[in-house]
């Protein structure tokens, strides 16, 4: 048999081709199919149809390609990788919902202390205005207003003008003028009043709106670092799958070896000895590919960490310079080491409560209701309390 130079078309005899012979083609003598081919085919029905890994084209045991092209699903699907990108996309899905959630806490924080200032300026206007009214009416039920233009002295004197009014006198008012008095002075206090309940309500809601915006983004900063150790876990689990495969593939081959290199110590004619030669020869270069393969893996996977931490410390700093930014300045731990959150710890603390960077309505406060947990939130971190992969 002649091996192939390329490694990535190595041959690897199927067991019905290595049981039938060609009519012309007398290679493997009755002795060698039952001293050889016995022990080959075992491992061919057991170890290579186990390795046949569709994600793994270039491997001697890859499953052919269908006639559009694509490679034919794998026998077992590869949750872990399937972990791996799905946490990715949380941990992106969180940063960006963190970036809008902080702007508008933010904006929150600023309307909140506006409107509190325009309350302590309502309340100062109000209680200037009561004291006038106060010492406006001591005066007009003193008789102590112009009879002319119905104003009290203390009016037409802070006005620069003389008392009583040229023509005028002062008399003293009927019932029914104190009442209009007291009317037209109460009149702009309650219009002040009547917006300042208005205010003070606003401020509440926006003060529960904030505060339930402060809450979430500790939560989103919980998910991001649950995300993160979800695809660390993954990417671990994903490795040692490979190579659990890769040694199982290993194991069967050079077993293989053994049984044809014994075969070759028995057998007494030249031809036969020859062909072994060359299958022990053929299992030896896929063995050595198995090998490299394994190496590969570790190698492909520091890459693919080390990529990682670097979008790890990137979207830290990122977090970090929104919850820092405008007025916000929360004083929240982003994991330094951005190791990510154990999956021992409950949902709550794994961020669950997250709603990717919807913040409470202001019906949802007149209302008291509290949105629901977010079902893709829900699932995610149950995947991860499981690790089911």
């Amino acid at each position: 048999m002649k091996v192939p130079t390329c490694r990535c078309c190595t041959p690897v005899p199927s067991p019905s081709a290595a049981l039938v012979e060609p009519a012309n083609v007398n290679l493997v003598s009755h002795r060698r199919r039952h001293i050889f081919l016995a022990p080959v085919a075992v491992f061919l029905s057991g170890a290579w149809g186990m390795a046949k890994a569709g994600d793994d084209l270039l491997s001697p045991f890859a499953k052919p390609k269908t006639k559009d092209g694509k490679p034919n699903a794998p026998s077992v699907s590869n949750a872990a990788a399937m972990a791996a990108s799905e946490s990715r996309a949380m941990a992106e899905r969180s940063v960006s919902a963190l970036a809008g959630l902080c702007a508008n806490t933010n904006a929150l924080i600023e309307q909140l202390a506006k409107l509190r200032a325009e309350i302590a300026e309502q309340q100062r206007k109000r209680q200037e205005l009561e004291a006038f009214k106060a010492a406006e009416m001591e005066d007009y039920r003193n008789g102590l207003f112009c009879s002319g233009c119905n104003r009290t002295k203390r009016d037409i004197l802070s006005k620069g003008e003389t008392f009583p009014h040229s023509g005028q006198k002062i008399i003293a008012p009927t019932p029914e003028q104190i009442a209009n008095k007291d009317a037209e002075l109460q009149r702009p206090i309650d219009q002040l009043t009547a917006a300042l309940a208005k205010n003070n309500k606003d401020a509440v809601v926006t003060d529960t709106i904030m505060r339930d915006g402060r809450e979430q983004i500790e939560f989103g900063v919980w998910l991001w670092e649950t995300s993160i150790g979800s695809e660390r876990s993954a990417m671990q689990k994903n490795l040692q799958r490979k190579l659990d495969k890769l040694q199982a593939e290993l194991k069967q081959i050079e077993k293989t070896i053994d049984d044809i290199r014994m075969a070759e110590f028995a057998s007494k004619k030249n031809q036969e000895v020859a062909s072994l030669e060359a299958d022990r020869r053929m299992w030896q270069e896929v063995l050595q590919k198995r090998r490299e393969a394994m190496e590969q893996e570790k190698l492909d996977y520091q890459r693919q960490m080390t990529k990682l931490e670097r979008i790890y410390a990137d979207e830290q700093t990122r977090i970090a310079d929104f919850t820092a930014r405008g007025a916000l300045h929360l004083q929240i731990n982003v994991v330094p080491s951005t190791r990510g959150r154990g999956s021992m710890l409950d949902p709550f603390n794994l961020g669950v409560h997250f709603r990717l960077g919807r913040m409470l309505s202001r019906s949802d406060v007149a209302g008291q209701v509290h949105p629901e947990i977010v079902a893709s939130v829900d699932q995610f971190i149950q995947n991860y309390k499981r690790a089911a992969f």
